[in-house]
């Protein structure tokens, strides 16, 4: 007699809001308002949304630059010492997605060591 399994539901988590997202948050609400403001109004809006985008090109360029960063001193560092880091980036990671992307370089990795 085959028994049925039940899969249940994982709650999921709800993703955190990262800086992008408030940035991206500001410019939907910016390129609303602009729709629907006075032509005076217009340039104020405009003006804010390039300094918006400014500020995203901003953080990605800093972020590029610490992740650079990490890996240049990861070259310097013991085995056990990466291995660490490696264990501490994976449970910072805040969503399903993350993780699925570090196990494919992870994969990755593994492929290129081995050839």
């Amino acid at each position: 007699m085959a028994t049925a399994t039940k899969r249940t539901a994982h709650a999921r988590r709800p993703a955190e809001t990262s800086t992008l997202d408030y940035l991206q948050h500001a410019l939907d609400d910016l390129d609303h308002a602009r729709a629907h403001a006075q032509q005076d109004a217009r340039a104020s809006i405009d003006s804010a949304v390039v300094r918006v985008r400014d500020a995203v090109k901003d953080l990605n360029s800093r972020a590029h630059d610490e992740a650079h960063e990490w890996e240049e001193r990861l070259e310097h560092v013991s085995s056990e010492a990466r291995l660490e880091f490696g264990r501490t980036a994976i449970r910072a990671q805040g969503t399903p997605e993350a993780l699925t992307e570090l196990a494919a370089e992870i994969r990755r990795r593994k492929r290129a060591l081995s050839a």
